[in-house]
Order: C-alpha cells, then structure tokens, then sequence
C-alpha cells in the first residue's frame, strides 16, 4: 500500500468524485421530473434512464471508496504494526476452522458464520488476524425463528501450529442460553473452572488455573466477552464492538484519521495473546 500521504490524496480524489457525481444525479433526475411534467415524455425518460445509471456507478464507487477507506485505517492504524498486512472486504475464517477453536456454539451447515472487512499481519513471531463477524446458533428460548445471532469482532493468534488440544475458555455470562451452552461445553469437554467477575472460566483435563493467569484475565475489558487460549494458539470475541462503519463515505480523510486505532481493545488482547503464546511462558 502507498504511504499515507499517497493514501489520503487517493481518498480525497475519490471522495471528490463521489459527492460530484451525488450532485449531478440530483440535477438530472431535477431535470428529468421537470420535462416530464412538461410532456417531454421521451426526453424525460432518457433522462431518467441515465440517471439510473449514473446512480447504479455511484453506488458502486461509494462501496470501493469504502473499502478502500477501511483499509487504508487498518493498515496505518489497528494493524499498522503488522508485517505483511493484507485485508479482505468480505471473507475470512470459515466454518471449520470456527468449530475447531471451541470458542462459541455455531449451527450446523454452511453460511452460519459470516466474515466482512479480514485483516491479516505478523508480529512478534505470531500470525494475527482480525474479522468483523456475524454468526448463529440454534437457540431454544428466544431468538430468531429458534436461533440468536451474534455480531462483533473476532480476533485471532497463531504460532504456525494448528490452536487446539488443552487450554482455557473465559465466557460472558450472558452471551448464550444455558441450555446450549451446556449442550456446547458438554460436547466441546470443557468443565468449570473458575468464576472471574461476572464470566466464567472453563477448562479442559484437571488442570487449574494459576494466579497469573486469573490475574491477567481478570485485567480483560469487559468487552471481550469470549476468549480461547489454546495450544498454538489465541482467539477472542467482541460482542458487537467493530473496527470499521458507515462513517467513511462521508467523512474526509486526514492523516489522523487513517492513524486511528479504532478497536481499543486491541493492545490488550494482543498483549494477552503475547504472553499465553510467548515461549518464555512457564508452562
């Protein structure tokens, strides 16, 4: 990607060209409406026509200054010390790879999970990632038509070996129904293990958890309301806290703007993800 004054100009270009075609379709359909009332049946509706058209390129353009926006503030903000960033405007992690981490329950099939504005880098010899997700579960008491819906973001670290086996499970008291999350734990094997202020520590095998570890997880804002510790790996849930908005189509780029870090809880989940996947970590 460019440098960031390369970026903002690009942006501004595009903003530009936006806002003038906004003006210009106005006019036309003015226009258009006008020889209509008029009796200019045939004029009016060539203008019509064009305007359509002309309406159909803008919203298009409006949706890749967007993505381009969204980008360009990843990559010199949330992720700008990430090596090797790449992103995504839809796409991401996928089912499978969901289920394995045992984070959340997912419903069975495809198109239950659905990722939107990925992010991908290195850092300190871990790979890390980031989604803007939405996804469902069957959900026996409310809901929609028997599922509920989640939609935050979902934050993800690796070492280069595939996360699973032992580890730990923080959840929010209220991010699922009791009965499928019994359902869940029960399936996924996952035992209670502690009571943190409000969530709830779930782990696998006898082991228990050390001071350490209660102390840094008891530190989590109380936004991350899912969190995986795994072996070779880390992940974490947001519940409806995301990165990116509507804001950018119309808002002007500065430099300060694309520095921004607009998920505070970035520095300490990263941080968190650091130590459990640091090798120096006593085991």
């Amino acid at each position: 990607m460019d440098d960031i004054t390369a970026q903002v100009e690009k942006l501004c270009m595009a903003n530009r060209i936006n806002r003038g075609m906004a003006v210009g379709i106005a006019v036309c359909f003015a226009v258009a409406l006008l020889l209509l009332l008029r009796g200019q049946i045939p004029y009016g509706v060539l203008l019509l026509a064009v305007s359509v058209v002309l309406l159909l390129m803008a919203r298009q353009l409006g949706r890749q200054y967007a993505r381009n926006a969204a980008a360009a503030n990843l990559c010199f903000g949330l992720a700008r010390d990430l090596e090797g960033f790449a992103y995504r405007a839809s796409g991401g992690m996928d089912e499978a790879a969901f289920r394995a981490w045992s984070l959340l329950p997912l419903a069975d099939g495809d198109r239950r999970l659905l990722c939107r504005n990925t992010f991908s880098g290195r850092r300190d010899g871990l790979d890390l990632a980031g989604s803007e997700v939405t996804f469902h579960y069957k959900a026996d008491a409310g809901g929609t038509a028997g599922y509920r819906f989640l939609s935050g973001t979902l934050l993800t670290a690796e070492t280069g070996d595939r996360p699973g086996g032992d580890g730990w499970l923080l959840l929010n008291g209220d991010l699922t129904e009791e009965p499928e999350l019994r359902r869940f734990l029960e399936e996924a094997g996952w035992r209670p293990a502690a009571a943190l202020n409000g969530r709830r520590l779930f782990a696998r095998g006898e082991q228990t958890p050390g001071e350490d570890l209660l102390s840094r997880l008891s530190g989590l804002p109380e936004s991350v309301t899912a969190l995986r510790l795994a072996s070779g790996g880390a992940a974490a849930y947001l519940d409806r806290r995301f990165y990116t908005g509507a804001r950018y189509p119309s808002a002007r780029p500065t430099p300060e703007r694309l520095r921004e870090n607009t998920l505070p809880e970035r520095d300490p989940v990263w941080d968190l993800f650091g130590w459990w996947l640091s090798p120096d970590r006593p085991r």
